[in-house]
């Protein structure tokens, strides 16, 4: 019986909720695509469809919280009603994000210069550059509209 595309997914999500447990108690190192095949209760070869590598497996939660990131900041912004309102709101949602990520941010963060195929400025790479493109989308969509509607000077 073939798995349809929805029950792929919830798979694909409930190996990432299970491999940040196993990366934040066992840290990058120590941890194992067969302790996260045990925890989800899958063998390891249905795994590795999924996911090559660890740390391509450990890429995929981080970018994974980015993408939630991105869109809850997205449904933030898209009521703001003042410039002020923009950037509260900005930062708001960066502080909560971070906030309820801290254990695997703290990982990231004293693990980097153990990726082997991913340079280890990767935090850069996933999080900064995808917040800085959605910063530059924002500001064409709501920027004129800002400048105009909120401008001391209009």
């Amino acid at each position: 019986m073939e798995i349809n595309k929805i029950d792929k997914q919830k798979l694909y999500h409930e190996i990432l909720s299970a491999a940040e447990i196993i990366f934040i108690r066992d840290g990058y190192s120590a941890t194992t695509m067969d302790s996260i095949a045990e925890k989800v209760e899958l063998s390891k070869a249905t795994l590795y469809l999924y996911f090559k590598t660890t740390e391509q497996l450990f890429y995929s939660i981080l970018e994974n919280k980015i993408d939630i990131y991105v869109n809850k900041l997205k449904t933030d912004l898209s009521s703001a009603i003042s410039l002020n309102d923009l950037m509260e709101r900005i930062v708001h949602r960066q502080l909560n994000f971070l906030s309820e990520n801290k254990y695997f941010f703290k990982l990231v963060i004293s693990e980097q210069g153990k990726f082997n195929s991913v340079p280890a400025n990767i935090f850069k790479k996933i999080y900064v550059d995808k917040q800085f493109k959605f910063y530059r989308s924002e500001e064409r969509r709501v920027g004129k509209e800002c400048r105009s509607r909120w401008s001391p000077y209009h």
